[in-house]
């Protein structure tokens, strides 16, 4: 059913994830989590504790990461499965199978199962959630400025919309761009008549390599920092 009061779990759940605007708030609101907790650091004076610490920094720091992720992903959890649980109730589960209609170079025209576009496009979002926990950790060990470090997740969010990105891009750039692939159920559908997908490279695969790629090169970076100035960075922080 198209009707939202209607729809079962499954169904509700491709209703959420397809919806780049609703999808948009929920990062932005992430993104503030994010950038707070990375901050913390500085508000409690944490810097001089890694100093005396028998922990590497990039123990610490990694650690804190993996922490922060980890709460997110329970945050999102809890609130999922709140309203779930709710549908679930009233609706069921809705029907895993049910086809969504997706289009090749916007002509070949190829079925897939809700379940499977729902998982795909969830795989993706959690990739992208630890690639803006990676980049506001990097801002976060080179900057105690919570508004750039904030503004540096959100503002890749507001670019990464389809007719915002159309005026700022060469075509020809945007599959090697991960924030073209921020509307992931829409390059999954193979786009639509309004919203072409003008670039045939632009895959579920391929936004996925990308995404690793670019997670690989924050963790390359963060690791570079932390392992080489990290001592003369933390100690003036230390005084600051």
């Amino acid at each position: 059913s198209d009707n939202p009061k209607k729809m079962g779990v499954i169904q509700y759940l491709n209703l959420v994830f397809s919806s780049p605007q609703l999808m948009q708030i929920i990062l932005i609101l992430i993104s503030f989590q994010i950038a707070y907790l990375f901050n913390l650091d500085y508000k409690k004076h944490n810097f001089i504790w890694y100093c005396v610490s028998p922990n590497s920094y990039v123990r610490t720091y990694y650690t804190k990461l993996f922490a922060i992720v980890l709460s997110l992903f329970a945050n999102l959890l809890s609130a999922f499965l709140l309203v779930l649980a709710f549908v679930f109730l009233k609706n069921g589960l809705g029907v895993f199978n049910y086809p969504i209609a997706t289009s090749s170079k916007n002509t070949e025209v190829s079925l897939i199962a809700t379940n499977d576009f729902v998982v795909k496009t969830i795989f993706f979002f959690i990739l992208f959630l630890v690639f803006l926990a990676l980049l506001s950790l990097v801002f976060s060990i080179l900057t105690s400025n919570l508004i750039l470090n904030l503004s540096v997740l959100i503002i890749p969010l507001v670019i990464g919309q389809y007719d915002v990105l159309n005026t700022l891009l060469n075509e020809n750039l945007k599959p090697y761009i991960l924030l073209s692939y921020l509307d992931m159920p829409h390059i999954l559908l193979g786009g639509d008549i309004m919203r072409p997908l003008r670039n045939p490279l632009l895959t579920y695969q391929n936004g996925i390599l990308i995404t690793l790629l670019t997670i690989l090169v924050l963790v390359i970076i963060s690791l570079t920092i932390l392992l080489c100035p990290s001592q003369k960075l933390i100690a003036k922080k230390t005084r600051t």
